[in-house]
């Protein structure tokens, strides 16, 4: 199938199919170490971190902690969020040497860790776990630190 627009043209592939699709979510799945039943195929990673930050269930009190490199969809959609739930975002002001080295970027947001005495609360002791999870396996610039100040 091939569309035309302004006098140029682009050949249109046919749409993947559900057997396609199902290959696809197979194989990214196998790529990240996960199942095919927890990987959800979205359009992009503005919609991806949109409806992570909705099942995260932030709430009034709670915030977010994220550095100044963020990427602005991902900065917009973390604000948005927040802003409905009543929670606060704190943003981390790095420079680039700092950001080269890992250390100071565990240093620059260690006063965000959260207490042992806190773990016992439930909305604290599920947000760590997807803060931990988070910063062991997103690129620095996607990486949200979840808390909660209950």
């Amino acid at each position: 199938m091939v569309a035309r627009r302004g006098g140029s043209e682009a050949t249109l592939r046919p749409a993947l199919g559900r057997s396609g699709l199902v290959a696809a979510v197979a194989d990214a799945a196998r790529f990240i170490g996960a199942f095919p039943s927890d990987v959800v195929p979205v359009p992009n990673a503005t919609t991806a971190v949109s409806a992570v930050l909705a099942a995260v269930g932030l709430r009034r009190g709670d915030w977010v902690l994220m550095l100044n490199t963020t990427y602005p969809a991902v900065k917009s959609a973390v604000t948005r969020v927040a802003a409905a739930a009543g929670a606060s975002v704190i943003e981390v002001q790095l420079g680039l040497e700092e950001l080269l080295r890992p250390a100071s970027v565990e240093a620059a947001v260690q006063p965000a860790r959260v207490p042992p005495s806190m773990m016992s609360r439930p909305n604290t002791a599920r947000s760590t776990a997807v803060a931990r999870t988070t910063a062991a396996h997103a690129p620095p610039m996607l990486c949200l630190f979840l808390e909660s100040t209950m």
